[in-house]
């Protein structure tokens, strides 16, 4: 594909992404994948390029969208695409103008023209500070409460590209291997800044083509969620139950732990993802894996759970979420929440973190997990649950750590209680991420 053809498929794929915003639709990592799934002339690096250039524009939405209304345009994926190409002087736009590529996006019009003056005289620094994060405006106050005067610079971070993080799979091997047999096939990696088990690449490159990612040794996963899975603390021969395991990733690291002795019961409501953890658990050599699909509520739910009832030694609950410590890797998640449906997350988690508590034994543990940033999501659901149930207590994620990563230096916790363990791009260079670790007593 030519610049043009590129710059074309960048619009195309922000208005279907404009429009699945509106709509609640597909998030913009299936709309991509879809997208070239249909134009298979498109080469990797004509996917790299044009993938690139449409999550940038997404991360920086809210400034592009203010820089356009001071100049009294209305923002469209189009009109983004310039202000970003603007903004960072790459003048590339010049090739809106041209006429004889079939490919090329349709020339500037004389409104464009004059707006592309207007936008390379702007002085971009000038953009006004609750805009410049690109934190939607009715979510700043939550990021106030968590981060007070340090909230625009946590904000910033989650605008950069995030690293890609890989798990070694301690059932195959150590970190040596995985990264001897990882340079064999150019991929370069260091190891991770925290995570015991964690390689760092800077690109992707068909990652999943490798010989140590096909054959098991590898899974991608943020290390802030390598670290998490860490502070389960699960030991061979225990009983874990992953309540929303999703993909399977959290239960795929503790399975590292127990050599394979034990069981580890994965839950979801969603038989497309457990099946894929099935694929991935054989890959891993897991054999200790029971998969189970839950309606989400009813009868047969409650049977299943009922039947586990302070049994487990370990039930790992990481619930759905805003998912606002994974914008980097998701910018358009950003877009997608609003206070209605924050609301209902909250909802939802103070029912799951509940429904889990069940299943706990007598001095086995509960460990709440989300992907998220707000105190909403976080320690006001923990410290909710706690109030109304004595019969767990908090254990201090520092304890835990020094227990199972006794080599690994403590980061400095965001949490608004010490602890609680929030982890944040900003600080650690990781997904935004928040644990706590909640004992059965009685």
């Amino acid at each position: 594909m030519k610049d043009a053809a590129r710059l074309a498929a960048v619009i195309d794929i922000l208005d279907l992404i404009d429009e699945a915003l509106e709509e609640g639709g597909l998030p913009a990592d299936a709309i991509v994948t879809n997208y070239f799934r249909n134009r298979r002339y498109a080469g990797s690096k004509d996917r790299r390029a044009v993938s690139n250039r449409v999550y940038a524009v997404l991360r920086e939405r809210e400034q592009l969208d203010w820089a356009l209304r001071q100049f009294d345009h209305e923002p469209t994926a189009r009109l983004r695409v310039i202000a970003n190409f603007i903004k960072y002087g790459l003048g590339t736009y010049d090739f809106l103008q041209q006429d004889e590529d079939p490919h090329a996006p349709e020339p500037l019009n004389e409104s464009e023209e004059a707006l592309v003056a207007e936008l390379e005289e702007a002085d971009w620094s000038a953009i006004d500070k609750d805009y410049i994060t690109n934190v939607p405006q009715w979510l700043i106050p939550s990021f106030k409460s968590r981060f007070s005067e340090d909230w625009m610079h946590e904000s910033e971070a989650l605008c950069h590209r995030a690293p890609l993080d890989v798990r070694v799979n301690r059932l195959k091997g150590w970190r040596k291997k995985a990264q001897e047999s990882l340079a064999k096939e150019g991929f370069d990696s260091e190891i991770a800044p925290m995570s015991p088990t964690g390689l760092r690449l800077q690109e992707n490159k068909a990652l999943q083509s490798s010989r140590a990612f096909v054959e098991g040794l590898i899974e991608i996963q943020d290390e802030a969620a390598q670290l998490a899975s860490h502070l389960v603390a699960a030991k061979p021969g225990q009983q874990i139950l992953d309540l929303c395991a999703g993909g399977g990733g959290k239960s795929l690291a503790v399975a590292g732990h127990m050599d394979n002795k034990g069981q580890i019961f994965a839950t979801d409501t969603n038989a497309r993802r457990l099946a894929s953890f099935k694929e991935r658990a054989k890959r891993a050599d897991m054999h200790n894996l029971q998969t189970q699909e839950l309606e989400e509520q009813g009868k047969e739910r409650r049977k299943w759970l009922g039947r586990r009832e302070g049994h487990m030694d370990r039930v790992i609950v990481d619930v759905p979420c805003s998912g606002t410590g994974v914008w980097r890797r998701s910018p358009d998640l950003r877009w997608r929440l609003s206070p209605e449906s924050l609301q209902e997350f909250v909802a939802k988690q103070k029912s799951l973190i509940n429904e889990a508590a069940t299943c706990v034994k007598l001095d086995g543990r509960l460990i709440y997990m989300t992907c998220s940033l707000l105190v909403e999501e976080n320690e006001a659901v923990v410290d909710e649950f706690l109030a109304a149930n004595t019969n767990f207590k908090a254990l201090d994620w520092r304890t835990v750590w020094a227990d199972v990563m006794p080599d690994v230096s403590k980061p400095d916790s965001a949490a608004l209680k010490q602890e609680y363990l929030q982890l944040t791009p900003a600080r650690h260079k990781c997904d935004g991420f928040f644990v706590a670790i909640l004992e059965r007593t009685e």
